[in-house]
């Protein structure tokens, strides 16, 4: 199944805070992924990178990094993640949902809902 590997920044409140990346997948919309992953997150999160993938791709990119993981799918903010990071471009939420999530409904996400709901068959009106 094809969908978007995506990396999200927990950026400590202090400058001398330490900062931690969760590289994750998800098959319809990353930031409707990171709603509920903020819930159970104290930091601050926001998406720096989004890489169009399957399951595997992000897999591999665990595998890479392996040598900055701290625990599960989260990753010290440091090194060749930084600079390889810095080589994506910037998410455009927009852009994405406008290419990626018509006729997708993801409950996290109001972008993805309101297409959902621009997209789906309308009902008769019978009065």
């Amino acid at each position: 199944m094809s969908g978007h590997v995506y990396f999200v920044l927990a950026k400590g409140y202090t400058a001398t805070s330490e900062s931690f990346v969760k590289i994750g997948w998800s098959g319809v919309c990353p930031w409707g992924r990171m709603r509920s992953i903020e819930t159970t997150c104290p930091l601050p999160l926001s998406i720096i990178a989004i890489v169009p993938g399957k399951k595997k791709d992000e897999f591999s990119f665990h595998k890479t990094f392996d040598h900055l993981r701290l625990r599960g799918e989260w990753f010290a903010w440091k090194g060749d993640l930084i600079e390889y990071a810095n080589t994506l471009p910037e998410p455009d939420r927009i852009g994405f949902h406008r290419l990626n999530t018509v006729g997708h409904y993801n409950a996290g996400c109001a972008d993805c809902h309101r297409n959902w709901l621009m997209d789906r068959p309308k009902r008769r009106n019978l009065s």
